[in-house]
């Protein structure tokens, strides 16, 4: 049975406190801070102490899993407001791994595991770095760290001229960019995108349901409109597949601005369906669908941006039309929401 515990040992001697967040992550096995729970039956404890690596603050809700030497997960170490917890009693001489599973934004995760043979005393203290990308950051009333400005590095790439209606494909590849796949906008295109002709048949535009298709070709100005997140994320699966990721691609489409925000908090760039210049939609463009005959009306200055940062009023995108743009924030979401609330990331 695993445990799950949200404790402080009392006989800690704390000197400092502590939080924790991923990439710059360092762990010291501290035989001086505290003592282990030592009782007369040989056994022992392991307390893990969590701290900003800068300010010594204490990181809480940090969750790790306790592995015994047969894979299983026979405790879970959720850290307290002091960014302390302690495990269960051991025996001694046995040996257990240490894993870092879910840390509080804005710091990074510690993907390595610790390994640890039980003995009389034994303190793992995690020191982690915020973000080198969260720029500002604010104590909340209740001790929790809130980001107020965030700004990834993200190399803009522009559509035009080969792509005059890619936007769409061609924000897929800035996101392949910043993860470090090199592929082009056309090759993105003409390879990986679903796409299905317009065709004028007794003076109606019949073209695929932006849900399965992109409508048209990205390649020319008069013969291609949109899609929505389905096709695009069929073309990053496509390509990521095929050079053997592990990046997965994820739907965001029904998102709240917070659950976008969320997600960028962690580091992850995300593609949104708003308009061009992020004027108000509009609805003018109408075609039936191949397959069904149904119809279909859609705005004809749709337009996909990539959200990368933020800060108190602002929001930092990378416009596929104008390379990288600072929008007002409200104004952003109003058009995300109400152009269908689309939007989708890629992660590890």
């Amino acid at each position: 049975m695993v445990n799950i515990v949200k404790q402080v040992a009392s006989i800690f001697m704390l000197t400092s406190t502590v939080l924790f967040f991923p990439n710059n992550s360092e762990v010291v096995i501290d035989e001086v801070l505290t003592l282990p729970k030592i009782n007369n039956d040989g056994k022992g404890s392991v307390s893990i102490l969590n701290i900003d690596n800068n300010t010594g603050s204490p990181i809480q809700n940090t969750v790790h899993s306790v592995i015994n030497e047969n894979g299983d997960i026979v405790e879970i170490l959720v850290t307290d407001e002091m960014g302390m917890a302690t495990s269960s009693m051991f025996d001694l001489g046995t040996r257990y791994t240490f894993r870092q599973d879910k840390i509080m934004a804005p710091y990074e995760l510690d993907s390595q595991e610790y390994h640890l043979t039980i003995n009389k005393k034994h303190t793992l203290t995690f020191k982690n770095n915020i973000s080198d990308f969260v720029k500002k950051t604010e104590l909340s009333e209740d001790g929790q760290i809130k980001i107020t400005e965030l700004y990834l590095p993200f190399k803009p790439i522009l559509q035009l001229p080969e792509l005059p209606q890619g936007c769409e494909i061609t924000a897929l590849t800035s996101v392949l960019h910043f993860f470090n796949y090199e592929i082009t906008k056309t090759e993105m295109a003409d390879n990986y995108l679903p796409q299905e002709r317009l065709v004028r048949k007794n003076n109606k535009l019949y073209g695929p349901n932006p849900y399965k298709a992109y409508a048209g070709n990205p390649r020319k100005l008069r013969a291609g409109l949109f899609s929505y997140t389905p096709p695009i994320i069929k073309a990053a699966d496509g390509y990521l597949n095929e050079v053997v990721s592990n990046y997965k691609v994820t739907d965001l489409t029904g998102s709240s601005k917070e659950e976008i925000i969320e997600q960028l908090n962690k580091g992850i760039p995300i593609m949104v369906w708003v308009t061009i210049d992020l004027k108000k939609p509009r609805l003018n463009i109408e075609w039936y669908f191949h397959d069904t005959g149904e119809y279909f009306l859609g705005p004809s200055n749709l337009h996909v941006m990539v959200l990368h940062g933020y800060d108190q009023n602002n929001v930092h995108v990378m416009d596929p039309l104008k390379g990288k743009m600072v929008y007002d924030a409200n104004t952003f979401f109003d058009r995300y929401y109400s152009i269908g609330s689309h939007a989708m990331m890629i992660t590890r």
